[in-house]
């Protein structure tokens, strides 16, 4: 997730840097106007990446719930009298709950990201396929 954040931001700014060359070689006036947008895309695409890096911080501390499961009471928590009786509430806790945190992360990081992104290119005048090498 970290390098595709890395390629958009690498991307992005590379096109922002052809944008500067272009207004050099055309002789075209860079106006404060122009400056400003350029800061305000600058920082949308800066605030997603610190966005989604915060996240994948967040989502690697919710996973260290397994490091404390105790399966000496596993199925016999909250006072039930005998042990789960098909045995498999630690293989539900084990393969679901990643599995949902996972993509729900991947959701949300690629919402966040893409859509940071694209409001960019957007504001910039740029497309999708203009991003690629």
């Amino acid at each position: 997730m970290g390098i595709f954040v890395t390629y958009l931001g690498f991307s992005i700014s590379n096109m922002m840097w052809k944008d500067f060359e272009t207004y050099q070689i055309t002789g075209k006036e860079f106006t404060l106007k122009d400056g400003y947008k350029y800061f305000a895309m600058s920082f949308v695409l800066g605030t997603t990446a610190m966005i989604t890096g915060f996240l994948s911080g967040d989502i690697s501390c919710v996973l260290g719930f397994f490091d404390n499961y105790n399966t000496g009471i596993e199925g016999t928590a909250n006072n039930a009298t005998e042990a789960d009786k098909d045995g498999n509430s630690l293989m539900e806790d084990f393969f679901v709950g990643p599995f949902v945190y996972i993509a729900m992360y991947i959701a949300i990081f690629f919402s966040i990201v893409v859509g940071g992104a694209n409001f960019t290119l957007m504001g910039l005048g740029h497309t999708w396929a203009e991003s690629l090498p």
